[in-house]
């Protein structure tokens, strides 16, 4: 309240926000001794279908483009970089900016799927939550628009800067895009399901099979199936 988003201050948190998980992903999780945070090998394999198995779990309606698109994901697994401890739900609105200084991180909240993982899974997790001005009409109304203010750095941005700051190698981001929407898809299909069945009564929830078919087919349009 009371901040006007001025291009400049714009663009300065993104940087912030970038600063940041380049910050997370390069802590010595070894010498920090969470060696038991996680199990690093085989990780995406197993985000991918997990996740793939929890969509047809909850599984509603049928979406013609979900059997082409799985197979393509599970069939186009990329080879990880070196594990990081990675935030697995990294975003704007679980950060705490100092209210004096918006550019200046004070907390990162809700760490609670944090653990030991593919970076590049996180950067697209995080980057699969913002709306950007190119992005196609439905999709703006599904993602948080803040990230439209005049300032805020594009995706293809904020990876190079990423890619920069961290040295790691970007070739493979695509897939991990395509991943990110449809894991997003994945979580609005389990909430759907929950309405669907009665099991919780919050009539906003009623839109949510559109969305999932929207990050379904926008997932499905980028890996060209």
């Amino acid at each position: 309240p009371g901040v006007t988003p001025t291009p400049d201050l714009c663009k300065q948190i993104s940087h912030t926000v970038i600063d940041t998980l380049v910050q997370i992903h390069a802590i010595d999780w070894q010498a920090a001794e969470l060696d038991t945070f996680g199990h690093p090998p085989g990780f995406l394999e197993r985000q991918v279908k997990g996740w793939i198995e929890r969509y047809h779990r909850a599984k509603t309606d049928d979406i013609p483009q979900v059997e082409p698109l799985t197979n393509w994901l599970l069939s186009r697994i990329p080879q990880s970089p070196a594990p990081t401890l990675i935030h697995n739900d990294f975003k704007l609105n679980n950060m705490m900016l100092d209210v004096e200084d918006l550019t200046r991180p004070v907390a990162v909240f809700d760490w609670e799927m944090a653990t030991i993982g593919d970076p590049l899974f996180d950067l697209a997790i995080s980057l699969s939550y913002c709306a950007t001005e190119d992005d196609p009409e439905e999709l703006k109304t599904i993602l948080p628009t803040v990230t439209m203010f005049p300032g805020f750095v594009s995706r293809e941005t904020f990876m190079e800067i990423y890619a920069q700051k961290s040295s790691r190698d970007l070739s493979s981001i695509d897939y991990y895009m395509i991943f990110a929407y449809f894991k997003l898809a994945v979580i609005i299909q389990q909430i759907y399901v929950r309405w669907k069945r009665g099991q919780t009564q919050d009539e906003r929830f009623a839109v949510f099979g559109d969305r999932v078919q929207t990050l379904i087919t926008h997932s499905a349009q980028l890996a060209g199936v």
